[in-house]
């Protein structure tokens, strides 16, 4: 029983660790923007939020971590630390969009539930300006519904979202 619980706390860890990732690399980078929610946030965000959102509810009730990154002048290190982390973690792609604006690259690792990932990663680099986007999304993410992930105050675009969600089968 022992040995379970250490099992437990250490994953616990790990997974804590994880997402903080891009936050440790970055929160003393002046250069780059971030906005991070933890499991307790949305927690909150269920408690006060309508009862007419129960989409919303559910799928926000199933997020451990959500982390927004972005920058203009650093980001060549944003996208470096992004691709670093894909490969590190055996992230696999899951949709390429390219429209004249940007390029949006969504990487995940799946679930044990099919239709549903462990985590996401979202890459948006827009055409002719040295601007980067980063969404990162910890938890058991229901991927046919990611677009609930824009949010009106945020930079990532709805439709590349809606995109995402019909590349799931």
């Amino acid at each position: 029983m022992r040995k379970i619980y250490l099992l437990v706390l250490f994953s616990g860890i790990f997974q804590f660790l994880q997402g903080q990732y891009f936050e440790r690399k970055f929160e003393s980078n002046d250069n780059v923007d971030m906005v991070v929610v933890t499991k307790d946030m949305f927690s909150l965000i269920n408690e006060i939020g309508s009862s007419k959102d129960g989409d919303l509810k559910n799928f926000y009730a199933q997020l451990e971590y959500l982390g927004m990154f972005g920058s203009t002048a650093s980001s060549g290190a944003l996208k470096s630390e992004a691709m670093q982390y894909v490969a590190q973690n055996g992230m696999k792609l899951l949709v390429k969009i390219k429209n004249p604006n940007k390029i949006a690259t969504f990487y995940y690792i799946p679930d044990t539930k099919k239709g549903y990932a462990k985590e996401l990663l979202l890459l948006i680099e827009y055409s002719g300006e040295k601007r980067v986007s980063v969404l990162h999304v910890m938890g058991h993410i229901n991927m046919k519904k990611i677009s609930l992930l824009a949010l009106q105050a945020t930079r990532i675009d709805r439709d590349i979202l809606k995109k995402a969600e019909e590349s799931v089968h």
